[in-house]
């Protein structure tokens, strides 16, 4: 089966103090064991983007340089394919 991945699951993929930190990952390692494949899209890496990068003072953001999310983002890719947008849309 294929999954959308929603920027939630994103964020608490990578926040490791997030209270659902295991249940995200434990669920996807679940489905990835069954054969299941993840997607997200552009909107989703944009969203991702602004939170981690958002100071932490400022609603609920991460506070990470820019390498940090970057490195962050890239570990997700190697799991989650991002969609991009084509041209006819």
């Amino acid at each position: 089966m294929r999954y959308l991945v929603d920027t939630g699951v994103l964020l608490r993929l990578v926040h490791p103090a997030d209270p659902q930190h295991t249940d995200v990952v434990n669920a996807l390692d679940l489905l990835k064991t069954r054969g299941d494949t993840f997607y997200c899209g552009m909107q989703n890496v944009a969203e991702f983007w602004n939170v981690t990068t958002r100071p932490v003072t400022a609603r609920g953001g991460f506070g990470l340089t820019a390498q940090e999310a970057q490195r962050r983002l890239d570990i997700i890719e190697l799991a989650i394919e991002v969609l991009t947008d084509s041209p006819a849309s």
